[in-house]
């Protein structure tokens, strides 16, 4: 389910998953990769019975798998002109905002295997 509410998106966020639930800032509802990229996490959360949520808090390399699952996709919903810029941008969002202790570099060669 999608809620287009600034209310549940994290602070800082465009969007936040919370289980089933997406919440997308109203303001970057017309991003075309933002609620494909959230769905990836809900598909997340079924595909580990709920487990995600632990999962994804209490286990850094998951959560590198699970948001470089995500930006994959998200990647694709952009013009192709565009990936490149966008996954320098998404490597370095991964090196500095999810507590994954890896480099740029390394959220670069994440995105590209």
């Amino acid at each position: 389910m999608i809620i287009y509410r600034k209310w549940g998106v994290s602070p800082g966020a465009k969007a936040t998953t919370r289980g089933p639930f997406i919440f997308v800032d109203p303001a970057f509802a017309s991003d075309p990769g933002l609620v494909p990229h959230e769905e990836v996490h809900v598909a997340q959360f079924w595909r580990t019975f709920g487990l995600h949520v632990l999962l994804y808090r209490f286990n850094a390399s998951y959560r590198l798998k699970a948001e470089v699952e995500a930006y994959k996709v998200q990647l694709q919903c952009y013009p192709a002109g565009e990936r490149d810029a966008r996954q320098v941008d998404y490597a370095a969002y991964l090196a500095s905002h999810y507590s994954l202790n890896i480099t740029q570099e390394q959220a670069m060669q994440a995105l590209a295997s």
